[in-house]
């Protein structure tokens, strides 16, 4: 394991001094992975995926290089991950949510869009309730036709809210 991110972490500093440095050619190689990485149709193995990209882009590797490009195809995950959240976060801004970071002093009606993830379950939330003050002061959202059971706005997972 120790050895996995050593080369995790050496592929990275390699990336960001390519990038420094005006290497082209290495920033090129990993926009094309992320590529080829997003269009792997199965739940993504990292040793699956970097198998796939290598046949895809048809490239012969070392032991090293293998490794090399299985650092870009885990970070190519990363990037895909962040880019759907922006992609999201950006749909749910045009139907007129507002990103629960964002709820400053409102207090009332709304309508509650998100994630809740407790240990190893993970709840999709779609309600409508209020988002009042909780005895700490912090915001919480409570569903129409509950007294007490509710979300704190914090602990929702890329959770967005609608004034009603």
């Amino acid at each position: 394991m120790k050895e996995l991110k050593e080369n995790h972490d050496t592929f990275f500093t390699k990336l960001f001094n390519a990038e420094k440095e005006g290497k082209l050619s290495e920033i090129l190689m990993f926009t094309e992975v992320k590529q080829v990485r997003a269009s792997y149709p199965e739940y993504p193995y990292l040793d699956k995926v970097t198998d796939y990209v290598a046949n895809k882009l048809n490239l012969t590797l070392e032991k090293e290089e293998w490794e090399n490009l299985k650092s870009m195809c885990y970070f190519a995950g990363g990037d895909i991950d962040n880019d759907k959240e922006v992609a999201q976060e950006k749909e749910m801004i045009a139907q007129g949510f507002i990103p629960v970071r964002e709820v400053g002093d409102y207090r009332g009606t709304a309508e509650l869009v998100g994630k809740k993830s407790v240990d190893w379950m993970t709840n999709k939330i779609a309600l409508t309730g209020k988002i009042i003050t909780a005895g700490n002061g912090l915001a919480f959202f409570i569903p129409k036709g509950k007294r007490t059971r509710g979300y704190y706005l914090a602990t929702i997972e890329n959770g967005f809210f609608k004034k009603v």
